[in-house]
């Protein structure tokens, strides 16, 4: 299925460029030091080419440039096999600028004071140095800010104070100001290009592992990241009611849409009761099957997620789904599990889907069947969903200060495979639920 969320597409790609540069801002960083390393010895025997005797004053420059961009690689070549903190990263990112301001304030201090003859190698220079910084950093759009303002500040300054190279800092503003807009565009078309891609890979996976997949890019460090293992998890299956009836007498057209905006309103839901997206969905016709699980195996903190999920599921569904499909909006119940399962990504080579192998998907699947005999038992002109759930789940609501727990009733399941096992069952009618109360 395709992991929709109701938003905007400026803002869907605003929040996936942030996680792409948050993905990837050190790199950012530890490129451009590379470059600034390899550029300061490969210019050395340029400047001896160039410049003759005079070399031995660009000389000293470069082996200072060779001592700041130095600095900064064997740090993080130091600490390659830990994760960078904001702090560090911070820090990194305040020695780039500091190391830019001195590169070009070198190049402009070079351009007063080298000779005509030799004034246009310094001139190439610095045109290639406002290239290389807007390359390196358009894509970290903050910098890329700091770049442009701190280039326009020097050459404005320059074209003030300079009277012999005025006109030339007034190019250089101007070529600057250029080169800006230029990669302002190129940023935009990477962002739609990444964006595009993202789109694709929601067809098949969730957001947490699309974006894993596309950062990333080697296939073997997202299989590493979400390598099937042992989790808690809980598995929430949603069914429509006489689905089947309503396939029979309806359009192609209809049911299509139908199904979309349902699943819709569904998937929006899991998205506002999950945000940090540790949970996989997926459909097969009228069914609606959510997994959720704990990257840190925090099984208190899963348990608190899913009935927050499960009560935003019953409550807000209809109101959400309504909104759309008015009068057409499907009758849905509701049977989840919680328990250990294999969850991680599985299947064939090159299409393989985040799963969780084991019991627990099975024994949501008949509880959701367990819920449409007991709304069999219900009659109510109402629109409302019957929830069943295990007693692990029923526990945590206890364990809750929230009333959830109240519209729960304990009944003995009569569903093949866990007939006579506990169970505990809501209507989501509050007023009515204790008159509707099944024989235990």
């Amino acid at each position: 299925m395709i992991y929709i969320q109701n938003d905007t597409i400026r803002k869907k790609i605003g929040r996936l460029a942030k996680d792409w540069l948050s993905q990837n801002f050190t790199t950012i960083l530890v490129q451009s030091f590379a470059f600034g390393l390899i550029t300061s010895f490969i210019l050395i025997p340029f400047d001896y080419a160039f410049f003759g005797s005079e070399a031995i004053k660009y000389l000293y420059f470069r082996i200072l440039s060779i001592l700041i961009f130095s600095v900064p690689l064997i740090i993080y070549l130091w600490n390659a096999k830990k994760n960078f903190s904001k702090m560090k990263k911070r820090a990194l990112n305040y020695y780039a600028i500091g190391s830019l301001i001195f590169f070009n304030g070198f190049y402009i201090y070079f351009l007063e004071t080298t000779k005509d003859d030799h004034k246009s190698i310094v001139i190439a220079a610095l045109f290639m140095n406002i290239f290389a910084c807007q390359l390196l950093f358009n894509k970290a759009w903050k910098n890329h800010v700091s770049i442009l303002g701190l280039y326009a500040c020097a050459f404005s300054a320059g074209t003030a104070l300079s009277s012999a190279n005025s006109n030339l800092y007034k190019s250089f503003l101007l070529w600057n100001l250029i080169l800006g807009f230029f990669f302002w565009f190129q940023r935009r078309s990477f962002m739609s290009s990444l964006y595009q891609q993202y789109s694709l890979l929601l067809y098949q996976y969730s957001p947490r592992i699309a974006r894993s997949i596309l950062f990333n890019g080697n296939e073997s460090s997202y299989l590493e990241a979400f390598k099937p293992q042992l989790r808690p998890c809980v598995c929430i299956c949603i069914d429509w009611r006489s689905f089947q009836e309503l396939a029979a007498r309806s359009s192609p057209e209809t049911i299509s849409m139908l199904l979309e905006k349902s699943h819709e309103a569904l998937l929006d839901i899991v998205f506002q009761a999950v945000p940090n997206e540790t949970f996989h969905a997926d459909w097969s016709a009228d069914e609606f099957f959510v997994t959720l699980y704990s990257d840190s195996n925090n099984t208190d903190e899963l348990l608190l997620t899913s009935t927050h999920l499960i009560q935003s599921l019953q409550n807000d569904f209809y109101k959400k789904a309504e909104s759309s499909l008015g009068a057409q909006t499907p009758i849905i119940d509701l049977g989840a599990a919680y328990g250990e399962s294999v969850v991680g990504l599985v299947g064939p080579k090159n299409m393989k889907k985040m799963t969780a192998l084991g019991d627990v998907g099975g024994r949501a699947k008949r509880y959701q069947t367990e819920a449409k005999t007991i709304r069999g038992t219900i009659r109510s002109l109402e629109k409302f969903c019957v929830v069943v759930v295990d007693p692990a789940l029923y526990q945590r609501m206890e364990n809750q200060t929230s009333h959830y727990k109240d519209s729960f009733f304990k009944h003995q399941a009569e569903t093949k495979n866990i007939s006579g096992t506990s169970i505990y069952y809501s209507v989501g009618l509050e007023s009515k639920a204790p008159s509707l109360k099944l024989a235990s």
